[in-house]
């Protein structure tokens, strides 16, 4: 996946539901997901009130995109979240905009057995 965060550092989360008979014996599929989280992602897309301050991806020195890779199991299905961090000011136009903007998700599927 690769993205970037309104306000860094970043966190990616995925759950996925693995295909029957990946679970080991006596395992309880109903209480334990699989579930991956990537944190501390630094690639931030440039704010809104940088922009208007005349700030630019120049000066900025994190600007940019991140990624994070994740291997899982065979899977039905796969959710992906992300979020970015709360400000730690207290002075911030959009202290309440802790998205992600995803921009690519490459998938490789298996097919068969």
């Amino acid at each position: 996946m690769i993205g970037s965060v309104c306000t860094p550092p970043g966190t990616i989360l995925l759950e996925c539901e693995p295909v029957e008979g990946f679970r080991h014996d006596g395992e309880n599929e109903n209480a334990v997901t699989a579930r991956f989280r990537v944190d501390n992602l630094w690639g931030m897309h440039l704010r809104g009130d940088l922009l208007n301050q005349g700030g630019t991806y120049q000066s900025v020195p994190i600007s940019g995109m991140s990624c994070a890779v994740f291997e899982i199991p065979p899977s039905n299905s796969v959710k992906i979240s992300g979020m970015g961090a709360i400000p730690g000011w207290t002075d911030d136009n959009y202290p309440d905009d802790v998205h992600y903007s995803f921009r690519l998700i490459r998938t490789t599927l298996a097919v068969g057995n």
